[in-house]
């Protein structure tokens, strides 16, 4: 499941990218989730951007949260 979110504003461009897969039997017995986050910026008029990418995890199930409830 893939959430895809684009912003403008306080002189930059945004656009976050929220990835999940289910998963079970992990080193984390109560995970349900687990979740790419990953970032790209840059300032307005720029050529470059920059790009973060983020790990998680959530007990959430996927019939208690969809991609776009966890990019929230």
């Amino acid at each position: 499941m893939v959430h895809r979110q684009y912003d403008v504003g306080h002189g930059r461009e945004e656009l976050r990218e929220l990835q999940v897969v289910g998963v079970s039997d992990l080193l984390f017995p109560h995970a349900r989730q687990v979740l790419r986050i990953t970032r790209r910026r840059r300032v307005l008029g720029a050529r470059q951007w920059s790009t973060k990418t983020v790990y998680a995890m959530t007990d959430l199930a996927f019939e208690q949260a969809t991609a776009a409830e966890l990019a929230a």
